[in-house]
Order: structure tokens, then C-alpha cells, then sequence
């Protein structure tokens, strides 16, 4: 507050505790939010009594003007539905393809085998031993 000392209201941060991105604010009710247009704009004067309800942890005070000009909204992740947010625009994600099946050569007649052939089996063309 020392920093600031022509800041009238002041911000209420929970401190070391975030969401993402997202500090965590106190709300008018004694909660908790990532929400800053829900957070609670203290005066100056009533700083320490709001910093009380936060309880042992402390609290970090900002200055309104300073958040309110850095700040810039955010969208939750779990609020966000992929389909309906592409719907219109011409974009498609791209589906993921299954990973490859790992193939090897057979090391006595140069066949193609997979990994699970190399230690369940001997090679059904040679009868080479393949594992490692």
C-alpha cells in the first residue's frame, strides 16, 4: 500500500494461489474467486479489517486502477465447448492417428516382424530367434 499511495481502493489476492493464469481474488462474501468482476474493491481504510477475514495466510493487496488496466478477459477451459466454439468457422481439428505398430526385420531371412512376434515366437519363415 506504501507503493501506491494515491490508490484509493485496493484488490485482495490470495496469495501463492492461482488458477492457470487467473490470480485467485476475495470476494465480498469471504470466498474465493478467479473471477475479477466478482472480486471485492476495498477502500483504503478498510484494508487491514478484510485482510483479517482472509485469515493466517496474509493476503497481497493491488491497486484497482493498476489490475483493472493489466487485466483482460478470460474464458475457463471447462466453461468452453470445442464443437460449438469451431461451429461456422471453417476450422477442423485434426483427429490424432493411432500410433504405428513398431515392425522389424527378422535377423535370419530379413522378413518383416512385429515386437511381440520378436519374444513370443521364433520367425515362421526361418525359425530364427529374434529377441534382443
Amino acid at each position: 500500500m506504501d507503493q501506491n499511495p494515491d490508490a484509493t481502493e485496493f484488490y485482495i489476492q490470495k496469495p501463492k494461489a492461482w488458477n492457470g493464469n487467473n490470480l485467485i481474488w476475495l470476494c465480498e462474501d469471504g470466498v474465493f474467486t478467479s473471477d475479477l468482476s466478482k472480486a471485492v474493491r476495498v477502500p483504503r481504510y478498510q484494508t487491514i479489517t478484510w485482510i483479517g477475514k482472509v485469515g493466517q495466510s496474509g493476503a497481497v493487496v493491488w491497486p484497482c486502477a493498476y489490475i483493472d488496466a493489466h487485466s483482460r478477459r478470460l474464458v475457463e477451459r471447462d466453461d468452453v465447448n470445442i464443437k460449438e466454439a469451431l461451429r461456422g468457422t471453417g476450422m477442423k481439428l485434426v483427429k490424432p492417428k493411432p500410433p504405428r505398430m513398431m515392425m522389424f526385420n527378422c535377423q535370419g531371412c530379413g522378413r518383416f516382424i512385429s515386437d511381440a512376434q520378436r519374444y513370443r515366437e521364433d520367425c515362421q519363415n526361418c525359425g530364427a530367434s529374434n529377441t534382443p
